[in-house]
């Protein structure tokens, strides 16, 4: 056997160990890793607050289309989410509602209820709305105020995600409904935001798993909560 040869195997176990290592390396980051779902910008000074607040973790955060009402906690794809209530299921979730907001309605600035500094339902009862997709559930009547209707809100146009519903609006198709922060949140020079009055309002909240008892994710849950109470 030439030298080069003696040495293959020792390369060879060299190689596999650090492989394994890698491996481990590997596991372990994704031990400390946390996703957060989201539809529309946290803001509210909560990303970096949080991220102060785990130090040591890997906090992803992954935007979800409206189109999914459980913001990827369905398929796993998030571990905790940053959900606008109500959320679908029969009990598979568990949340704490962090903020309560007025429902606002985001209008093109020459629209002629622009100059209002406040609107009913009944001043938006023939106006096209943005609504979500179907498959967004209770959600989709909440944010057209359906509840509140005496007939079905007209709908004008679907938008997966509120850049989406946005643009619309500037494109003066149809309005939409928003929370109050949100209509900070995405203040644009084409659109205007006014405060319906009557409508119940948003609830934000964080969402998890009923089923998933890990210690972490009460963690991530209870460092939403504690800073956004401090905010």
């Amino acid at each position: 056997m030439t030298g080069e040869a003696a040495l293959l195997p020792e390369a060879r176990r060299i190689i596999e160990q650090w492989e394994g290592a890698q491996r481990a390396v590997a596991a372990a980051r994704e031990d400390r890793t946390l996703v957060v779902g989201f539809q529309t910008r946290i803001g509210r000074g909560l990303v970096p607050s949080i991220s102060c607040a785990l130090p040591g973790w890997d906090l992803r955060f992954r935007q979800v289309a409206w189109g999914d009402p459980t913001v990827g906690l369905g398929d796993g794809q998030v571990d905790v989410a940053v959900a606008w209530l109500p959320m679908p299921g029969h009990g598979e979730y568990e949340w704490t509602v962090v903020s309560t907001e007025e429902r606002w309605v985001a209008l093109p600035t020459v629209h002629p209820l622009a100059t209002q500094s406040e609107v009913t339902l009944a001043d938006l009862a023939e106006e096209p709305f943005v609504a979500l997709p179907v498959s967004a559930g209770p959600m989709r009547d909440f944010w057209l105020a359906n509840d509140q209707r005496s007939k079905p809100a007209v709908v004008g146009a679907e938008a997966e995600t509120a850049e989406e519903a946005f643009e619309l609006v500037a494109s003066g198709r149809a309005v939409v409904l928003v929370s109050a922060g949100n209509a900070e949140l995405y203040r644009r020079d084409d659109v205007v935001s006014r405060p319906v009055a009557g409508l119940p309002p948003s609830r934000l909240a964080v969402v998890w798993r009923r089923s998933d008892r890990r210690q972490a994710v009460r963690t991530l849950v209870e460092a939403f909560v504690t800073c956004l109470c401090a905010a």
